[in-house]
C-alpha cells in the first residue's frame, strides 16, 4: 500500500510540474522608443520565456500584417495616433499574449505669408508665419530665403539684391522637437531694372539754340 502511494504521489508531482512547465509561457518584449516623431521607426526586441520551441504572432499595428520574426522593426507615420502593438507566443499547447502603445507626436501645422512677392533689387520683403506647433509649448521659426540667406524667427524681414526668381521654405519645429516644413516655388519675383537706350540725330550744336531728337531704342536690338 505504501508503495502504490509512493508512486501515485510521484505521478502527481510529474503531473503537476508538467502543467506548471506549460503554465510558465510568457510573452513579454521591449521597444527602443514607444513615443516620437514622425516617421517613427521603433526595434522591438522579444524577451518572451521559454524561448527553446516557442513562435510568435507580431502584430505591429501599423498595418503591416501578421509578423512571424523573433524580433521585428516598424515604422509609424502618422502624426497624432497611438498605435498598439500585440505580440503573440505560442509553445505546445500554450498561448500568451503582451501589448503594448506607441505614440507618434503631433506635426506642426507650417503656413506663411510676404508683405509683397514682386519686388524690385534693394526692396525688403517681411516674412510672417502663422504655424501651429500641434502641441502646447513653443515653436522655432526657421526661413530659407532661396538666395543662399536664412534667419529665424515667427517675423521676419529680408533685402533680396538680385533679379530671379526665388523659392521660400519655413521649417517649424514645435515643443517635441517634431518638424514640418513649407516651400513657395518662386514665391518671391524680383524684377529686372529697365535699362533704357536711346538715340539723338544731332548731338553736336555751333551755337545755341540747338534742338535734339532722341530716339527710344528697343534693347533688343541693341547688341
Amino acid at each position: 500500500m505504501k508503495l502504490f502511494t509512493h508512486k501515485f504521489l510521484i505521478i502527481i508531482f510529474i503531473c503537476l510540474g508538467a502543467f506548471t512547465a506549460k503554465g510558465q509561457l510568457s510573452a513579454n518584449f521591449t521597444a527602443d522608443a514607444t513615443a516620437g516623431c514622425a516617421p517613427l521607426v521603433v526595434h522591438f526586441h522579444n524577451t518572451t520565456t521559454p524561448s527553446a520551441g516557442t513562435t510568435y504572432d507580431w502584430d505591429l499595428g501599423n498595418g503591416t500584417g501578421t509578423i512571424h520574426l523573433t524580433d521585428p522593426s516598424g515604422t509609424y507615420l502618422t502624426p497624432g495616433t497611438t498605435y498598439t502593438v500585440r505580440l503573440t507566443a505560442h509553445n505546445g499547447g500554450s498561448t500568451s499574449t503582451r501589448t503594448m502603445t506607441i505614440t507618434v507626436y503631433p506635426s506642426p501645422t507650417v503656413s506663411f505669408t510676404a508683405s509683397d512677392t514682386t519686388i524690385c533689387p534693394g526692396s525688403s520683403v517681411t516674412f510672417t508665419s502663422s504655424s501651429f506647433g500641434g502641441v502646447p509649448g513653443p515653436v522655432t521659426c526657421t526661413w530659407n530665403f532661396g538666395d543662399g540667406f536664412s534667419g529665424t524667427g515667427s517675423t521676419i524681414t529680408h533685402t533680396y539684391t538680385a533679379s530671379g526668381f526665388y523659392n521660400v521654405t519655413l521649417s517649424v519645429t514645435n515643443a517635441d522637437g517634431c518638424v514640418a516644413s513649407l516651400t513657395k516655388v518662386s514665391y518671391i519675383e524680383v524684377y529686372t531694372p529697365a535699362a533704357v537706350y536711346l538715340s539723338a540725330a544731332t548731338t553736336y550744336f555751333c551755337a545755341p539754340p540747338g534742338n535734339a531728337v532722341f530716339t527710344n531704342i528697343d534693347r533688343k536690338s541693341v547688341v
